[in-house]
């Protein structure tokens, strides 16, 4: 069995310096579908930044690579590793992804399969964001987004449960479904949802295991984030609300006042407040003018909040014209 050199805090790819890779990875779909033998998490890495580079023959200088490759020694042992690893076809062929390896003081040269080579010069690809995939922390995450990717413009694949096992390089592992859920699947689509921006579903039959999915589109992410702002103004409003209550009317029991009070004495409520306290300090006046207008609990919040939660919630209800 292959040692797997990855260490949780000690990865091939430092994330601080990625963006400077060419982010586009154009992969033909045979190799989208096929199996990557017992392939690491490196490994899974290191063979995509190969195809992103893909020529007969790769030369990598160490001053190109220090500033987006954390560990050189380590990038040499994981490609001495893959040289000694297969990718396996549909049909069942075997190809070797580097035939040769030369590492020097202060270049890598790596010589590609012939055969993998002039796959890459077929005309049916699927498209990758490199930078996308050197974030991922699980080998599983990688596969799966490359299966999805391909099929990104339908939103939907389906695979036969055998197929989806040899695909993740899964047959004979995690044979109860439970395990491949909460060791495959689980890990891998949280990943896949949080750095490649895809809101992901799965079904899984006796048979077959189905995908939906789709890439968040900024509008949709803009709603996302609207959805949270208003959840945070409305559980802050109600704790700091109670808070008055007991604090105004000295009430025990102010969360059952709070649930029998209409939306109108909560707003009368605040509206004493307001015009006691602009009364107090007529500069804040026009700002809390302003956030009623936009959002009664917002000018409440502005009142009772110290300095840092102001400037919080003066953000939520996207009034950046107040101070």
């Amino acid at each position: 069995m292959q040692e797997n050199i990855s260490h949780r805090n000690k990865n091939v790819y430092d994330k601080q310096h990625i963006d400077v890779l060419k982010r586009n990875v154009y992969i033909p779909n045979e190799l989208v579908e096929a199996e990557y033998h017992q392939f690491t998490l490196d490994d899974y890495r290191t063979t995509i930044f190969i195809f992103s580079k893909i020529k007969k023959e790769i030369h990598i200088p160490k001053n190109d690579i220090v500033s987006f490759i954390q560990h050189y020694t380590l990038l040499s042992k994981v490609l001495e590793t893959l040289k000694q690893k297969s990718i396996i076809l549909e049909n069942g062929e075997s190809i070797r992804i580097i035939d040769e390896i030369n590492i020097r003081r202060n270049t890598i040269s790596i010589k590609i399969n012939q055969k993998l080579y002039h796959m890459f010069q077929q005309t049916n690809y699927t498209s990758l964001d490199l930078v996308t995939v050197l974030k991922f922390r699980h080998k599983y995450s990688i596969k799966l987004y490359i299966m999805l990717a391909r099929f990104l413009d339908t939103g939907w694949r389906r695979d036969s449960i055998e197929d989806f096992r040899k695909k993740l390089s899964v047959s004979g592992k995690y044979e109860k479904w439970k395990d491949i859920k909460k060791r495959v699947l689980e890990p891998a689509v949280k990943e896949i949802e949080k750095y490649a921006n895809m809101k992901i579903h799965y079904e899984y039959r006796k048979t077959y295991i189905h995908f939906e999915f789709e890439k968040f589109e900024e509008q949709e992410k803009e709603k996302e984030i609207e959805a949270k702002k208003k959840e945070y103004i409305e559980k802050l409003f109600e704790q700091e609300f109670l808070s008055y209550l007991e604090r105004e009317h000295n009430l025990k029991n102010a969360i059952a006042v709070y649930k029998s009070m209409s939306q109108k004495d909560i707003e009368m409520n605040v509206r004493m407040l307001i015009k006691r306290a602009t009364e107090d300090v007529p500069e804040i006046k026009d700002t809390i003018k302003k956030l009623f207008q936009k959002d009664m609990r917002a000018a409440f919040l502005y009142l009772v909040c110290k300095n840092d939660e102001r400037k919080k919630i003066i953000s939520a209800v996207g009034m950046y014209d107040v101070r």
